[in-house]
């Protein structure tokens, strides 16, 4: 009896070219296949013609308690090669991994190889990645005889560096081992009941990390010790499309590679016979294809430069030939003329492909898809792929369920319904969707298992990844929009919590106050979707404190666009705390605004603003207003009367009543107009323009008609001045007027 241990690089082409090679020189009566020993029953489907890879093993738990598991394999895997090489030639094939009744509800993942250690291994190769190194070492080369001989002595020897290596562990680090021992005691108890059984020649097919510990049956009593008091759940089996984007580790597949269409080149060139010179050539071929479809002039001319100088390449770092990084410069260099941004649009058909697999029709539905037939039934919505109007009202139970139905489909990407907007998204009643069901949906909700069994689920764990990953306040509140109408009460306490850390550690006053009005309209128009209150309002408590007490920090010698900027910011936090309207925040706001107010050093813009809203707020007499304004008209060169500009800009923003109906503020404005002289009011006069654009129409013609009563005013004002200035040029000419 036999055992015959075949460490394999999952994804690797070379490795299952090498594994045919083995299995047809000492051909196997019982194939086991690294993954959870559970799903064995669901290889029979690999003798259908139907299953096409990519496609994956899921494993998902029916109680909907957690996270789905995938096992995606390609055409170039070496586990899918075995099944396959098993089904065409009657030898029976099993998974003999730990089984996932005994892992889908861990918290904890286990331990694997130390990458530091491998990146060492790399560079003693000399090579600055470690795939790159394997990739050159072992996947892109003829099958050799001699492979997992190899692959087995490298692999025992990074594991005694790492034991070399280990260090003082915590807690969760000896779980994390422990759950990698079990694993692998399992894998050995399992090797034994093949031998138990009676087969002769077994063949294993396992990550490569594994093999080393797979050698030694011996000691079955601490295995069995190992694998006692493991957790048990419950877990069901399906076969999912899969496609090559998700392959990738930018797809956030730990296992995944950074180019499968690559993979698949050498692949299929390998199953043709084609030589490695010519794998060269056929990829450079398909490369300058790809560009000329983008534009680009890659003539045959350049495919010959660009092979010749990968293969230089290849023997300037020593490579027997070259490899994808060697092609990649070569691309860039000759057919791209040195810009890798060109070449930059080729990652997903080149590097990635559009590759997705099918499985047959008679095989069950995902769990995902059965949950939205499901729901498709109960609210009575048939996917369709004519164009229709679903108007809905939120108060009826059953309009509300469609509404969260679509905008969880909408997070997920799979846009069913497009809203289209008929007021407030918070506070309306009413909703209006525009229907149209595509085929391509199935593809985007097949894959989307991963993130849940059910839709709620999937589309909750789906936007709690989103919200890990955001880098801003601003992406953080627009999706708490999105959450709030796809009503995820558990995503919305994960994202709240991500909130309050940002803004913790935020000192972007601007951004901070930016991300108040959704979550104001979702304190507002929350119980028309049942909004948890209590999350949101720690927040927007959290935002405001943090922004009250920095805006005085932040507003001191700020220039125009800086100035520009804070006063939308404090328009912002004023509209805010009116809303809010709690008294905490009023004694707040009022401090902050007196702190301002008493700054020497801010800008005009600023200064005004203030003012005016201490003033509407009845925070300072009126006579303390016309003194700061009669201040900051007093200067007579250049710069003060810019700023004085800026000041009467931020104080008369929003509204421009107040002079038509305050004498005493039009008298003050007027006679420092007239101070001003001809040359320095021309300076000016963009801003006072500027400022009096914003008026409404019938405010303008409300400051007309006061210029043309200029003697009743002044009589009014000033009763010793006889004379009335001849102001109604100049008021024409700030308002950008022609008079009649």
């Amino acid at each position: 009896m036999t055992v015959s241990i075949y460490g394999v690089r999952h994804l690797g082409p070379g490795s299952a070219a090498n594994l045919l090679a083995a299995f047809a020189a000492t051909p196997p009566d019982l194939i086991l296949v690294e993954g959870p020993s559970d799903a064995t029953d669901q290889l029979h489907w690999v003798a259908n013609a139907a299953l096409v890879p990519p496609v994956a093993i899921l494993a998902y738990d029916p109680t909907q308690q957690y996270k789905p598991r995938s096992y995606p394999f390609a055409e170039f895997s070496p586990e899918w090669v075995a099944f396959r090489y098993a089904a065409q030639h009657g030898i029976p094939a099993q998974l003999f991994d730990l089984p996932q009744k005994h892992r889908i509800g861990r918290d904890h993942a286990p331990r694997m190889p130390d990458q530091n250690v491998l990146e060492k291994l790399a560079n003693i190769a000399g090579f600055h990645h470690y795939t790159n190194w394997w990739n050159s070492a072992f996947e892109q080369r003829q099958p050799d005889p001699n492979h997992f001989a190899a692959v087995a002595e490298i692999m025992q020897l990074t594991r005694d560096a790492e034991r070399e290596l280990e260090t003082p562990q915590d807690e969760a680090a000896l779980q994390s081992q422990r759950y990698a021992d079990q694993r692998e005691a399992w894998m050995r108890t399992a090797i034994r009941n093949g031998l138990a059984a009676g087969h002769k020649q077994i063949a294993v097919v396992c990550g490569a990390w594994h093999g080393p510990a797979l050698q030694d049956l011996d000691n079955a009593a601490a295995d069995a010790a190992l694998l006692t008091d493991m957790p048990t759940y419950a877990v069901a089996f399906s076969w999912v499309p899969w496609t090559y984007n998700r392959l990738t580790y930018k797809a956030g597949y730990k296992a995944g590679v950074i180019a499968p269409y690559w993979y698949h080149h050498l692949w299929r060139c390998a199953q043709d016979g084609v030589s490695l010179s010519d794998q060269t050539i056929n990829w450079m071929t398909k490369t300058s294809q790809l560009l000329r479809k983008h534009n680009v002039d890659a003539t045959p001319a350049h495919s010959i430069e660009a092979i010749r100088l990968a293969e230089a390449l290849a023997v300037m770092r020593d490579l027997s030939f070259p490899g994808l990084p060697e092609m990649e410069e070569a691309a860039v260099t000759v057919m791209c003329n040195g810009q890798r941004e060109v070449f930059k649009q080729l990652y997903q058909p080149l590097m990635v492909g559009n590759h997705m697999g099918s499985i047959p029709a008679e095989m069950p539905l995902t769990p995902l898809q059965h949950d939205l037939w499901a729901e498709q039934q109960r609210l009575r919505l048939r996917p369709e792929n004519t164009i229709s109007k679903l108007a809905l009202d939120l108060r009826k139970p059953l309009h509300l369920d469609r509404s969260r139905l679509l905008h969880r489909l909408n997070l997920l990407g799979i846009p069913w319904g497009t809203p289209v907007r008929t007021g407030n998204r918070f506070g309306t009643y009413k909703e209006v969707w525009q229907l149209t069901w595509q085929p391509s949906f199935i593809i985007k909700l097949i894959e989307n298992n991963m993130w849940g069994s059910t839709i709620y689920l999937a589309a909750s764990n789906y936007a709690t990844d989103i919200a890990e990953k955001a880098g801003s306040l601003t992406a953080l509140t627009d999706l708490l929009d999105r959450l709030i109408q796809a009503d995820l009460p558990d995503a919305m306490t994960h994202l709240t919590q991500q909130l309050a850390a940002t803004v913790a550690l935020s000192n972007n006053i601007p951004q901070m106050v930016a991300a108040i009005p959704p979550l104001l309209s979702a304190l507002r128009y929350g119980s028309i979707r049942n909004t948890e209150r209590t999350l949101l309002q720690n927040v927007v408590d959290q935002l405001l404190k943090h922004s009250l007490v920095g805006l005085p920090v932040i507003a001191k010698h700020v220039d125009d666009a800086a100035a520009g900027e804070l006063a939308q910011t404090i328009n912002t936090l004023n509209t805010a705390i009116n809303t809010l309207d709690d008294a905490r925040h009023n004694s707040d706001w009022e401090t902050a605004l007196h702190k301002m107010h008493q700054t020497k050093s801010l800008h005009g813009l600023l200064a005004g603003r203030v003012c005016r809203l201490l003033f509407d707020g009845e925070m300072i007499p009126r006579e303390d207003a016309l003194t700061a304004l009669q201040a900051a008209l007093s200067g007579l060169d250049v710069p003060s009367i810019l700023n004085a500009a800026f000041w009467l800009e931020g104080f008369l923003q929003g509204s421009g009543l107040l002079l038509v109906h305050d004498d005493q503020l039009w008298v003050l404005i007027d006679d420092w107009i007239n101070s001003l002289g001809n040359a320095k009011f021309n300076d000016v006069v963009p801003l006072l323009r500027r400022t009096f654009s914003k008026f409404s129409d019938a405010t303008k013609q409300r400051l007309r008609d006061r210029s043309r009563n200029q003697q009743a005013v002044l009589n009014t004002a000033q009763p010793a001045q006889q004379q009335p200035l001849d102001v109604l040029p100049t008021v024409a000419k700030y308002l950008g007027v022609t008079l009649p």
